[in-house]
C-alpha cells in the first residue's frame, strides 16, 4: 500500500484534527454552567440598554467577550446560542492561528501539535462554555505568532505594531495576560529574535489598546486606574487553600501547583511527558532556526506564567483552568518534540507517546463533570410539561432563571414554600442538609441522569461493592437527580 509523503500526512492529521476538536466539543462539553457565563450575559444586555456601558464588576469590563456576546444579542435575540458563540469562534480561531503559525515554520510538525493540542481537556472543556479564558488564550498565541515569524534583521513595524495590539487586547480581557508581558519581559532581557529596540514597538503597539480603553473608563468614571481597582479588590475571600470540588490535592502551598500538574485529570500526561519531550526537543532537536525560535518562545511563555500563576496564591485559587495557557503551550512542544523523534526515525516511539497522550487526554474527558446545570435543566423541562408554578429552592431558582427566559417560561418557577396541592422540585446538591418531604407528599415524577459508559463497564466486570463509593461517584454523571412532589 502506498504511503502518503510527509507533507501530505501533516495535511491530512492537520484536518482531522480540525474536524476532531468540534466533535469533542459537542460530545464533552459543558455547555451553560450558570457561573461566570450568566453575568457576561448579564453585562451583554446592559451594553445594548445603556450604551456605552461601564461595568462596576470584572466580568463586565471583559469587553473583548463581553462586546462579542452583545452584537450576538443584537443579531440572533436572546436565544442561548448568542451567548455560546463568540467563545465558539474564539476556539476556532486559536486553532487556525496555531495551524498557520506552526505549517509556517515547520511544516509537518503542524498536524502532530494539533492533535494533541486538541484533546487537551481543558481546551474542550473551557472551548465549550462562554469563558474568558479562551479569549485571552486567542489574543496571546496571534500576539506569539506574529512575533516568533518576524525576521530578526527587519521584523517590520507593523506585524510588530500589531503583536503589541493583540498584547494590549488580551490584557484588557483579563488581567493575568500580564503574565505573558513578563514573558516578553524575559525574551526583551535576553535579547532574543531581534534587537531590543523593536520591542519597545510591541510595548507602543500594547499601549494602543489599553491606553484607549484607560482613557474611555476614565471619563466615564473619574477614576484613570477603574479597572485595576475593580481587578484587585472584586473578591476579598479568595483562598488558595480552598478545595476545588476535590478536583486539586492540597498538600503546602509551595507545592500545590506542582502537585496539581502531576495529578490532576485535566493534564493528562502533560507533566509527565509532555516537560521532559520538551527538554529532550530543545537539547536534542534537530530544529531549524524558525522552529527552534518558536519552541523556544512557547517553552518560555508557558513556564513564565506557569510560575507567575502559582506565586500569586493571594490572587488566584489553584484552579486549573488558570493553566490552560501552559498546557496548550506543553501540547504544543510535545507535539514539536514527537515530529522529531520521527524525523528521526524513532517511529514506534513517537507514535506511543502520542497515542499515550492523547488516550489518556480522553480518557480525562470522559471523567469531565457534564452535569452541572442537570437539575436546573431538568426543572425548565417539567416546567414547560406541567402547568401552574413550580416551587424550588433559591439556588436551583437562580442558576435556572436565563435556561428558563430563554425557554419563554418567566414566572413558572418561584422560590416561595408551596401550598398544599401545588408542584416542589427537590434538586439534592443545591439543597443543604437533610431533605425531608412533608407528610402526604406524593412523588409526581423523578429524573436522574444515565450512569456513565465507564460505570456500565465497570458494574458488569467488578462485583457490587469493589470500588469505593467516592471513586464510583466521580466516575459517574456527578447528579443524583431531582424529584418532582405534589404537595399534600
Amino acid at each position: 500500500m502506498k504511503t502518503l509523503p510527509p507533507t501530505s500526512r501533516s495535511v491530512v492529521l492537520a484536518l482531522l484534527a480540525l474536524t476532531l476538536f468540534p466533535l469533542l466539543r459537542w460530545y464533552f462539553g459543558v455547555g451553560f454552567i450558570g457561573s461566570d457565563d450568566s453575568l457576561y450575559w448579564e453585562n451583554a444586555g446592559k451594553w445594548l440598554t445603556h450604551f456605552p456601558y461601564v461595568a462596576d464588576n470584572h466580568w463586565g469590563l471583559r469587553h473583548t467577550l463581553v462586546i462579542p456576546i452583545a452584537l450576538a444579542r443584537l443579531a440572533l435575540g436572546d436565544v442561548q446560542v448568542a451567548l455560546m458563540l463568540p467563545t465558539l469562534i474564539y476556539a476556532e480561531a486559536f486553532l487556525l492561528v496555531l495551524a498557520v503559525w506552526l505549517w509556517r515554520v515547520g511544516g509537518g510538525v503542524a498536524g502532530v501539535a494539533l492533535l494533541l493540542v486538541v484533546v487537551d481537556p481543558l481546551l474542550v472543556v473551557w472551548g465549550s462554555t462562554a469563558d474568558i479564558d479562551i479569549v485571552e488564550v486567542f489574543f496571546i498565541f496571534a500576539a506569539f505568532a506574529l512575533f516568533a515569524g518576524a525576521p530578526s534583521a527587519r521584523p517590520g513595524w507593523w506585524r510588530l505594531l500589531a503583536c503589541g495590539g493583540l498584547m494590549g487586547l488580551a490584557y484588557i480581557s483579563r488581567e493575568t495576560a500580564a503574565f505573558a508581558v513578563a514573558a516578553f519581559g524575559v525574551l526583551f532581557l535576553a535579547g532574543f529574535g531581534m534587537k531590543r529596540q523593536y520591542y519597545f514597538v510591541i510595548a507602543l503597539g500594547f499601549a494602543v489598546p489599553v491606553l484607549a480603553e484607560l482613557a474611555f473608563l476614565w471619563v466615564k468614571t473619574g477614576d484613570p486606574l477603574y479597572r485595576l481597582s475593580i481587578a484587585y479588590h472584586h473578591d476579598s475571600t479568595i483562598n488558595r487553600w480552598a478545595m476545588d470540588n476535590g478536583v486539586t490535592v492540597l498538600i503546602h502551598p509551595a507545592i500545590d501547583p506542582v502537585v496539581m500538574l502531576l495529578t490532576n485529570h485535566y493534564f493528562g500526561l502533560l507533566a509527565w511527558l509532555g516537560i521532559p519531550l520538551t527538554v529532550w526537543l530543545l537539547r536534542h532537536g534537530k530544529l531549524s532556526a524558525p522552529m527552534r525560535r518558536t519552541a523556544i518562545c512557547l517553552a518560555v511563555l508557558g513556564s513564565v506564567w506557569t510560575i507567575i500563576a502559582a506565586g500569586f496564591w493571594g490572587l488566584l485559587p489553584l484552579v486549573p483552568r488558570y493553566y490552560l495557557l501552559p498546557s496548550l503551550c506543553a501540547s504544543v512542544l510535545a507535539g514539536m518534540a514527537l515530529w522529531q523523534l520521527q524525523q528521526q526515525g524513532r517511529r514506534r516511539l513517537a507514535r506511543g507517546l502520542g497515542a499515550a497522550i492523547m488516550l489518556v487526554g480522553l480518557g480525562a474527558l470522559s471523567l469531565e463533570n457534564r452535569n452541572f446545570m442537570f437539575g436546573e435543566r431538568a426543572l425548565v423541562t417539567l416546567a414547560a410539561a406541567n402547568p401552574g408554578v413550580i416551587h424550588t429552592d433559591d439556588q436551583t431558582l437562580r442558576r435556572a432563571d436565563l435556561l428558563l427566559h430563554w425557554a419563554g417560561l418567566d414566572g413558572r418557577v418561584v422560590d416561595t414554600p408551596p401550598k398544599p396541592g401545588e408542584l416542589d422540585l427537590y434538586n439534592r446538591p443545591r439543597i443543604e442538609g437533610d431533605f425531608r418531604p412533608g407528610p402526604g407528599w406524593v412523588v409526581v415524577t423523578q429524573i436522574a441522569p444515565a450512569p456513565t459508559w465507564i460505570q456500565r463497564i465497570l458494574g458488569a466486570i467488578l462485583p457490587v461493592g469493589r470500588i469505593p463509593p467516592s471513586i464510583w461517584e466521580k466516575l459517574g454523571p456527578r447528579h443524583p437527580g431531582v424529584t418532582l412532589y405534589r404537595v399534600g
